[in-house]
């Protein structure tokens, strides 16, 4: 039986089932695996690549609730070369990416408590996307004090 995975990761495959099912991102491939160092071959298409940059804690021990507040990245990542300004192209995806989100309520249909925008930037340059840019969010969610496996609604 495989490990299960921490709320962080269900958290990101979350995110990316939402950002796969909104029509406007169709041409995209939208992954939560990809090591950040792996190029993307010259095959391969429009990505969106959804991590998660650092998170901090807060134990709630009258609750027995931990409250987790992440920073999660999404990585436009296209064949339209622009080092250090961002595309349009990859503006338009940033803004369905946030568009997508925010059709769940920023609460992913009541299965985390928030997520809200943080920042947009050129992604910083390590060969596979030098057609890239980042939009950064905040999410919220909680998961039991000694258990970070299993979101709590």
């Amino acid at each position: 039986m495989p490990d299960p995975l921490p709320a962080i990761a269900q958290v990101e495959d979350m995110l990316r089932d939402t950002l796969a099912a909104w029509p406007a991102l169709d041409a995209w491939t939208i992954e939560t695996d990809r090591p950040l160092d792996e190029a993307l071959a010259e095959e391969e298409g429009d990505t969106i690549l959804i991590f998660t940059v650092q998170y901090q804690t807060l134990c709630a021990l009258e609750s027995g609730r931990t409250e987790h507040t992440a920073l999660i990245e999404f990585e436009a990542v296209s064949r339209t070369p622009t080092i250090g300004t961002i595309s349009r192209h990859n503006h338009a995806a940033i803004a369905h990416v946030a568009a997508a989100i925010s059709a769940t309520g920023r609460t992913l249909d009541g299965r985390i408590q928030w997520i809200e925008e943080v920042d947009v930037a050129p992604a910083e340059p390590r060969g596979k996307d030098v057609g890239g840019a980042s939009l950064q969010m905040r999410a919220q969610f909680y998961t039991p004090h000694d258990d970070w496996f299993t979101l709590v609604v």
